[in-house]
């Protein structure tokens, strides 16, 4: 058996979200998991829940949506140790079209 992958751990982390612009940050959150899978410097190099965190806080700033409770306290992990991680999924994002 697998265990958890980066999508269950983006339901687990937001399973609390109430509110409509939260909902559009797990939903960006999701989406941004989904750039990671063709990527081999994601595959078994990161763990699924730090790729999920920071999806979370890439998604939360993007749509500049103040999430009820602070990213932190929803994954356990701090900004700063996931800033690789962060960066390299940026760089993933398509460019916005003029």
């Amino acid at each position: 058996m697998d265990g958890p992958t980066a999508f269950t751990f983006v339901e687990r982390f937001t399973r609390f979200f109430k509110r409509k612009d939260e909902f559009l940050v797990r939903t960006l959150a999701l989406r941004l998991v989904d750039l990671t899978l063709p990527e081999f410097r994601f595959v078994g190099k990161i763990l699924p829940s730090a790729v999920a965190a920071s999806a979370l806080f890439l998604a939360r700033q993007i749509l500049a949506v103040p999430l009820s409770n602070h990213p932190e306290e929803l994954t356990g992990y701090k900004a700063v140790e996931l800033m690789g991680c962060i960066e390299a999924m940026a760089m993933l994002m398509p460019e916005p079209k003029p």
